[in-house]
């Protein structure tokens, strides 16, 4: 079901046309009367879950269900977190490892295809607690 959703000629435009093609929810204040150019509000929920975190510097971290890659690369850039991305969908994955490529991240973000609610594919790192 998910995959056909995401499949779907409707999803693809809709994210690519109105989101810039990310995949999740940007941070708006009251005051916001008109939601266009959405960029400052991703950036805005990716802030706010930066803080929210609250771990060190160097910290692995899970991003389940990355997209394109974009607040991975967040992530990594500003709170320079090691970035370990699953994502069930293989064009979004892709798209992911070419934008990290891009970024220059590929030491600090791994991208690989799978499903969160099996978290058994994440490999483990020697010295840092499982995933599962």
């Amino acid at each position: 079901m998910l995959l056909r959703y995401y499949n779907s000629l409707e999803s693809r435009m809709g994210y690519k046309l109105f989101l810039g093609n990310t995949r999740h929810f940007g941070y708006y204040t009251t005051s916001t009367s008109f939601p266009f150019p959405i960029s400052a509000s991703l950036r805005t929920m990716e802030g706010k879950l930066l803080k929210a975190l609250q771990c060190p510097k160097g910290s692995r971290v899970l991003d389940a269900g990355c997209g394109n890659g974009q607040v991975a690369i967040y992530m990594a850039t500003m709170g320079g977190y090691q970035v370990d991305c699953i994502e069930i969908v293989p064009r979004h994955a892709q798209a992911a490892k070419r934008n990290v490529e891009k970024a220059g991240l590929e030491s600090q973000i791994s991208i690989q295809v799978g499903d969160y609610h099996d978290l058994h594919s994440v490999p483990n790192r020697p010295g840092q607690a499982s995933f599962a």
